[in-house]
């Protein structure tokens, strides 16, 4: 592991050598070539405005990445207190309608921000 990190610290400040200016990297990418907003346009945002506790914001962003943020925390603070009480709690199961509700969520914001005027990513 340590020997991978090293490989991806090297290749990084090779880049930074090779490359010293990124600008061309920020933004969407799918946006910029197509000028049509992708399904994930502000994903990365809406990640940012949770670490910040921003979270009216994150939902602005994008409401599928706060949903999926929240599974994840359930999970993790259930399983964590599962193997704290030594399997003395229920185990958090994943569930398939979990992936069916993200997408409904997925699918209805990417198609509001196609649709209302003026929501800007």
């Amino acid at each position: 592991m340590l020997i991978t990190l090293l490989i991806g610290t090297a290749v990084y400040i090779l880049l930074l050598r090779v490359l010293p200016d990124t600008s061309w990297l920020e933004g969407c990418q799918i946006r910029r070539l197509t000028g049509v907003i992708c399904p994930a346009c502000g994903t990365t945002r809406a990640v940012l405005a949770m670490l910040h506790g921003h979270l009216l914001t994150a939902l602005y962003y994008h409401v599928a990445t706060v949903y999926l943020a929240c599974i994840c925390i359930i999970y993790l603070i259930g399983n964590t207190i599962r193997l704290a009480t030594n399997g003395r709690t229920p185990l958090v199961r994943f569930r398939l309608w979990y992936v069916y509700v993200w997408l409904g969520i997925f699918v209805v914001s990417y198609l509001v921000k196609l649709v209302v005027p003026g929501y800007v990513i």
